[in-house]
């Protein structure tokens, strides 16, 4: 129970970094994907940036090395292909919807409507893939997510560099801090939020502090839509790749870590933006409710088939540089990028 308290509490100042930062708004995401506004880039620079510093003192501190998250593959044509269909899943749906699985939670928080129909679609999403999860060569329920166990084979990019963690980890936030500097002077954020795109990363960074401390994991949002998932099929005597534990009842709540993270998400963007009532006054841009559920399901779905979202694999994997990581987060900006520019 301790856990699952503790996650809802990191979830709760997840969510509301992510809501004061303004990174939800679905115009802002869209029109980073369209190259016409940076704010959400700067946010997400800063974030990793500091989620860099954060992991690096929290594995020195616990002299215990985070795991990088394995490749994704489902057999295709490489180790990463999960990893490249999925990111660019995740990008397309994001510009169809304006959210990503984290943001849309702070959307419906706050009561953007798109965000409803983004959600649902997210959780259909879940629910598709939990069922084909099997017939993608991933073991029913197998976990996604970073654990503090180190791992036997290191993911890093350095590692498969050959290069120094220390000298790729100082490359690393350089190039963050000359984009952050770039961006800021080059193209001033549109989005009107309630702090600075870089101070909303700094708090981004702060909420993966606390989840290290609280939870002895890094942040990430994903998994909560399969887990949901897996506990919908359990409650309909299992199907396709669930496989229901014998002589027990599926629990009354799909009350999983993940989930709880997610939970403390919505309520503590719903809080803010009674708190502060300009938070609720901005809403969608016209999405229609298919486009908007299209866009829910092919984006989590997308995001189980990488292994994570921009949660997981951006904010926290990159910043490990963790090799399916930055090949997720490229493929999730490439394919966004490629669909807003074929809208336009």
């Amino acid at each position: 129970m301790s856990d699952l308290i503790s996650s809802t509490l990191t979830g709760a100042l997840f969510g509301a970094a992510l809501t004061v930062s303004g990174v939800y708004l679905p115009n802002t995401i869209i029109s980073q994907m369209k190259l016409q506004d940076f704010h959400m880039l700067k946010v997400f620079l800063t974030a990793s940036s500091a989620s860099a510093l954060v992991i690096s003192l929290y594995e020195r501190l616990i002299k215990r090395p985070l795991s990088r998250r394995p490749p994704s593959s489902i057999g295709w044509f490489g180790s990463y292909d999960g990893n490249i269909i999925g990111g660019a899943m995740v990008g397309a749906g994001m510009v169809l919807t304006g959210a990503c699985p984290g943001t849309v939670l702070v959307q419906v928080g706050t009561g953007i409507s798109s965000g409803r129909y983004a959600m649902l679609g997210g959780l259909l999403g879940g629910i598709l893939y939990a069922q084909m999860a099997g017939l993608l060569g991933r073991a029913p329920g197998a976990p996604c997510t970073p654990t503090p166990a180190p791992s036997k084979i290191d993911h890093s990019l350095p590692a498969k560099l050959g290069v120094s963690p220390a000298s790729a980890a100082l490359a690393f936030q350089t190039m963050c801090v000359c984009l952050i500097l770039a961006t800021k002077t080059l193209a001033p954020s549109l989005t009107r939020s309630t702090v600075d795109p870089v101070v909303g990363g700094l708090l981004i960074g702060a909420a993966q502090l606390a989840s290290l401390i609280m939870t002895r994991a890094p942040v990430g949002v994903s998994t909560s839509y399969e887990d949901i998932g897996r506990w919908t099929w359990s409650c309909l005597n299992g199907g396709g790749s669930v496989e229901p534990v014998a002589d027990t009842r599926p629990a009354l709540l799909p009350l999983t870590k993940s989930v709880c993270f997610s939970g403390g998400i919505l309520a503590s963007s719903y809080a803010l933006s009674r708190m502060l009532p300009e938070l609720a006054t901005v809403d969608a841009l016209p999405v229609s409710p298919l486009q908007g559920v299209l866009g829910g399901l092919v984006m989590v779905f997308g995001a189980r088939l990488a292994g994570g979202c921009t949660s997981g694999h951006g904010i926290s994997g990159m910043s490990m540089l963790g090799t399916s990581s930055i090949i997720s987060v490229a493929s999730m900006f490439g394919g966004g990028i490629a669909l807003a520019l074929l809208r336009s």
